[in-house]
């Protein structure tokens, strides 16, 4: 039996992630947060998308994080994607702006 070449390409630590985490959950703590954007914890809690609270968690919602990254690579939005995130950036800026207070 063959191995895949592009398996190959990967480290020991992406095929120990990948083979503990098939699936990411939708909602995650920052922790894997970070590793499923590969991104440090500051990163992510400083430059990322804003987090969803639930009691005293505080999760990441993994549509927010594909969001946030492909505004990071340049990707064209759709005009409705567009609009959301331009809500979204508005919202984490007054909530920023009231803490501040």
């Amino acid at each position: 039996m063959q191995s895949d070449p592009n398996c190959a390409l990967l480290t020991a630590r992406h095929r120990a992630r990948t083979v503990l985490l098939p699936d990411w959950p939708r909602l995650m703590p920052i922790e894997l947060a970070a590793a499923y954007l590969s991104r440090s914890v500051s990163t992510i809690r400083d430059r990322g998308p804003s987090p969803k609270r639930d009691g005293r968690s505080v999760l990441y919602d993994r549509h927010d994080l594909d969001r946030w990254a492909d505004s990071l690579g340049g990707q064209p939005l759709s005009p409705l994607q567009r609009e959301e995130e331009a809500k979204e950036v508005e919202r984490r800026f007054l909530e920023r702006r009231r803490g501040r207070r």
